[in-house]
């Protein structure tokens, strides 16, 4: 099971006295309102572990004095598999092919990510059309990526229920999304800085429903702070179409009030 260490999570927000990372970030690169619309299509633990800190700093020695620490997209990061090139894919109707990257730099790894692009034409708002653009990439972050767990019946009870589930809230933000067969979630929860936790996405045995399922392995008190995930749908059991051809995915998870759901639309 992967583990979560918060030591070494970069916090979206943290409610206290620290600062937010995703308002300074905002804020010095004056994102705008088009731009971050095309952010939905990213994340995953919005955490970065020792192995993302050292795609940085792999980041930095590629580009120099080109890294910048203000993201404008979310993509899944896609690297060349067969006669496919290697790309960014930013969601179902939009790809990305960096012009200055051969290959990717999380090598044959697909993962979602926090990306700072130019596009080689154009500017951001034409993303939202759709279509291929050639960008150059200046900074691409990989957030913590995972498939859902399949054999589950050591976590769950004989009503499949979750045996143990600590308390996690899924946050109404636009880096909670279904976006190109990937459940991304911003989360908050409490962190004591001590202990590894786990966070697994279960399939039920309704169609197009998952349940999110926290082990904070006894850190419960602490700082409370949020985070992004991102999860592989691969293998769902997915919900039939809807008249408009879109699918429906409940999110269901133990929150700080209780049980709570969440649901997406999503083709």
């Amino acid at each position: 099971m992967q583990g979560i260490r918060p030591i070494n999570i970069i916090i979206v927000k943290t409610l206290g006295n620290h600062t937010s990372l995703h308002t300074i970030m905002t804020e010095q690169n004056n994102i705008s309102r088009t731009a971050r619309t095309l952010l939905p299509l990213v994340l995953s633990l919005s955490l970065l572990l020792p192995e993302a800190t050292s795609c940085m700093k792999e980041m930095s020695d590629q580009f120099g004095d080109n890294v910048i620490m203000g993201y404008n997209v979310l993509v899944t990061v896609r690297p060349a598999i067969g006669d496919a090139p290697f790309r960014l894919v930013l969601n179902d109707s939009t790809t990305l092919y960096p012009t200055n990257l051969s290959s990717s730099p999380f090598k044959d790894k697909i993962v979602r990510a926090y990306g700072a692009v130019t596009p080689t034409r154009g500017n951001l708002q034409d993303f939202t059309e759709g279509g291929e653009f050639d960008v150059f990439v200046h900074q691409l972050d990989s957030i913590v990526t995972k498939v859902m767990r399949m054999n589950v019946e050591s976590l769950l009870d004989e009503n499949g229920d979750p045996i143990h589930s600590d308390p996690i809230d899924v946050l109404d933000r636009w880096d909670t999304v279904v976006e190109d067969g990937f459940l991304t979630i911003n989360f908050c929860t409490t962190f004591g800085w001590e202990r590894i936790h786990s966070i697994d996405l279960i399939p039920t045995s309704q169609p197009g429903e998952v349940r999110l399922v926290h082990n904070a392995n006894g850190d419960t008190s602490g700082t409370v702070s949020t985070g992004t995930i991102a999860f592989s749908l691969a293998g769902l059991n997915e919900s039939s179409k809807d008249e408009k051809g879109y699918k429906t995915l409940t999110l269901r998870y133990d929150s700080f009030n209780g049980p709570a759901k969440r649901t997406f639309k999503y083709k």
